[in-house]
């Protein structure tokens, strides 16, 4: 399964896993005004999913001060893992597949070719 990146970092901020010792930062962004805490969950199902599905619901931070600022991500629908085969030519390489870039290709070919 391909999974997502622990962090992500931009010049001012960064997403990052919860852990368990996040537990009063959690409660503190969960209880702060416009909060939508019924979205990511209590503390540990969040670290849960992280541990089953390496992406979900993360805390946000300042870099310059890694003081939490919030808490953002993304999650599956189902709350569960969006899993990828390590292996797509299954897929790709099945009989309606080649059919259509078979019937495909020839026009994205000529239209490449016009400019």
């Amino acid at each position: 399964m391909q999974r997502a990146p622990r962090e992500i970092s931009t010049n001012r901020l960064v997403l990052r896993p919860p852990d368990r010792a996040d537990a009063a930062l959690w409660r503190g962004l969960s209880a702060a005004p416009g909060a939508v805490p019924v979205a990511w969950g209590t503390l540990e199902d969040c670290v849960g999913r992280w541990e089953r599905t390496g992406f979900d619901f993360g805390i946000v931070q300042e870099n310059s001060t890694r003081a939490g600022v919030g808490i953002g991500g993304i999650r599956h629908a189902d709350g569960d893992a969006l899993t990828l085969p390590n292996d797509l030519s299954d897929r790709v390489l099945q009989g309606d597949n080649l059919l259509l870039m078979a019937l495909v290709f020839p026009f994205v070919k000529a239209m490449h070719e016009m400019g």
